[in-house]
């Protein structure tokens, strides 16, 4: 995947991650993952889920449920939250669906009702730099028709899709079907993500700049200053100082934004911010 998870709080990164990381088959929901739908049925709370206290807009984050159910092979389930999400929205989470199953009818009428998206764009984008040279002749027209229309063209890709699907691309033209596929809905996701958030997520979480602190020139005349040794033995509980210690699994608090550093040997295992108390996962590796 070419999301930055980094960006996403554990719980929804395990469900992005539960299908592992190679490259997806055409239709998601012939092999589903039932560990990721049941992990998905049970956090019902989204505070656990986004990693915020409260949503600043519900409908995105039915849409971003959605869009995990798809994910992990549940287009029923998809289409089910999608009821729950804006019009635009809802409307994209069902023609995926739609397309999913096999009903490029299904898919083109819905697809129909979206004038223009805000993925739209950087989508034709990947379509073009990824399609390239292909000597797909379906490919090679639906490049063509996103290079002159200077926007994605959820139609063609449609008819692609379904070529695709039927077996009427060779194995490198079916690969990039799959990767213009992937990317339509991570770019969705992370639309949908920040809509739901209420903030950008390359700002959410971002780190705080380093601040150099100023070098006091050192006198000749007097000796450096030796710093007495530290004892071997350091005192953890569930946070290390990151000061004090250097290493370890650097985490940012989900709702706070303040740095942690916890020992190693709680990888998986639940954490608890020293500022605001918000208690999470601390990241796998």
């Amino acid at each position: 995947m070419e999301l930055d998870t980094s960006h996403y709080p554990p719980p929804m990164v395990a469900m992005l991650m539960a299908r592992g990381a190679e490259l997806l088959p055409l239709q998601w929901h012939l092999n589903p993952s039932r560990a990721a739908k049941g992990n998905l049925d049970e956090l019902t709370d989204d505070q656990r889920l986004f990693g915020v206290s409260q949503l600043a807009d519900e409908p995105m984050g039915a849409a971003v449920r959605a869009l995990l159910y798809l994910w992990n092979g549940w287009p029923a389930e998809a289409e089910m939250y999608a009821e729950l999400a804006e019009e635009r929205e809802r409307t994209y989470v069902v023609a995926l669906c739609k397309r999913q199953v096999g009903d490029p009818a299904g898919a083109k009428e819905r697809f129909q009702g979206i004038a223009d998206h805000p993925v739209f764009r950087p989508l034709a984008e990947y379509a073009i730099k990824t399609i390239g040279l292909s000597t797909a002749r379906a490919l090679k027209r639906l490049r063509e028709v996103i290079a002159f229309g200077e926007q994605w063209e959820p139609h063609a890709f449609t008819d692609v899709y379904e070529q695709a699907r039927d077996g009427q691309l060779d194995p490198a033209g079916e690969k990039i079907v799959r990767q213009l596929q992937r990317r339509e809905f991570e770019l969705l996701f992370q639309f949908c993500m920040a809509g739901a958030v209420g903030e950008a997520l390359t700002a959410r979480r971002a780190a705080p700049p380093k601040q150099s602190l100023p070098v006091r020139p050192r006198t000749p005349s007097r000796a450096p200053r030796r710093t007495p040794a530290k004892s071997s033995s350091v005192k953890t509980t569930h946070l290390l100082d990151p000061v004090s210690v250097g290493v370890g699994v650097h985490v940012l608090c989900p709702k706070c934004n303040h740095k942690l550093v916890f020992p190693e040997t709680t990888r998986g295992c639940a954490g608890k911010c020293d500022q605001c108390g918000i208690a999470f996962l601390v990241p796998q590796r």
